[in-house]
C-alpha cells in the first residue's frame, strides 16, 4: 500500500553547499546523503520529519548536466531539471551562492510498506511502472540500496514514483524520532492539472478531487500533494510547506521551489 510522501528531489548544482543553507536558514535537521555511481548524482539529504528533501545534482559538479549523466530515470531528469529550470528568485547573496543561482523541482517519492504487491496490482491494471533498484555510497564507503518502481518518465508534469524501505532502516528510524519541520503539502504549479491528475490516476492510482478553481489536491497518509494551474512562467513550479520546529522568518527560495516554514 502506498502510505505517504517519502521523499521530494530538488535538482541544485551543489547539494551540499544547498543542504548547509536550508539546514541553517529553516532549521531542517541534515539526514546524509552520497553519490549514487550507477546514476551519475550525489545528493545531500534534509529531514522533514520522517520524508526527506533531496537536494540532487551532477555527481561531478554542474558540468555533467550537459550530457555526461548515464542514461537514468533520475538522472535524466535532473539533467533536464538544471538546463530547464528556473533560477529563480533566492532570498539572499548566500542562498544564490550555495544554489549556484539555479535550482528546480525534480519529482516525489511516495513509500509503499509492499513495494511487490503494489507494483503488481497497479500493472495488472495497465500501469506501466517498472521496478528497479537505487543504490546509494554513503562518505564511510558503506552502501544502502532500496526497491523502486519508475513510471515512464520523471518531471513535474508525471507521476510520482514509489519506493519501499526496509523495516527499522536506520536512517529513516533517525527522521522519525529527529526534531524539527515537517512536511505537510507538496504543491506543483502545472499546465493542466486534470491531465497530470489523470496520469498519476492511471499510473498510481492516486485520485485527484477538486479543491477550488484550478487546483486539484490528493491526500496521501498524512501528507497533501497539490496540483495547482500554473501562472505564465511558473510552470513545474512547487512550493513545500512545512509544519512545526523552529520558526522562520520567511519562505526560502530554491531556484523554482519555495520552502515555506511552519
Amino acid at each position: 500500500m502506498i502510505v505517504e510522501v517519502d521523499h521530494i528531489l530538488v535538482a541544485v548544482p551543489d547539494p551540499d553547499a544547498a543542504a548547509a543553507h536550508l539546514a541553517e536558514a529553516l532549521g531542517l535537521p541534515l539526514a546524509g546523503g552520497g553519490t549514487h555511481p550507477a546514476i551519475g548524482t550525489r545528493n545531500a539529504l534534509l529531514s522533514l520529519g520522517g520524508p526527506y528533501l533531496e537536494l540532487i545534482g551532477p555527481l561531478d559538479g554542474p558540468g555533467d548536466a550537459h550530457g555526461r549523466l548515464p542514461s537514468h530515470p533520475i538522472g535524466d531528469a535532473v539533467r533536464a531539471a538544471l538546463r530547464d529550470g528556473s533560477a529563480g528568485d533566492p532570498a539572499d547573496a548566500r542562498a544564490s551562492e550555495a544554489f549556484g543561482g539555479s535550482g528546480a523541482y525534480v519529482s516525489v517519492a511516495l513509500r509503499s510498506d509492499d513495494l511487490g504487491a503494489d507494483v503488481g496490482r497497479l500493472r495488472a491494471a495497465g500501469s506501466p511502472l517498472a521496478a528497479d533498484v537505487v543504490r546509494r555510497a554513503r562518505p564511510d564507503g558503506s552502501a544502502i540500496s532500496w526497491p523502486v518502481a519508475f513510471p515512464l518518465g520523471l518531471g513535474p508534469e508525471e507521476p510520482a514514483f514509489i519506493i519501499e524501505h526496509a523495516p527499522g532502516e536506520p536512517e529513516r528510524a533517525a527522521r522519525l524520532a529527529g526534531a524539527g519541520p515537517r512536511l505537510a503539502r507538496l504543491v506543483i504549479r502545472v499546465p493542466h492539472p486534470s491531465v497530470v491528475a489523470d496520469a498519476w490516476a492511471a499510473t498510481l492510482g492516486i485520485r485527484f478531487a477538486p479543491a477550488g478553481p484550478g487546483q486539484l489536491l490528493a491526500t496521501i497518509g498524512p501528507h497533501v500533494v497539490a496540483l495547482v494551474v500554473a501562472a505564465r512562467g511558473e510552470e513545474g513550479h512547487a512550493t513545500i510547506e512545512l509544519v512545526g520546529g523552529r520558526a522562520a522568518a520567511s519562505s526560502t527560495v530554491v531556484g523554482s521551489v519555495r520552502i515555506v516554514p511552519g
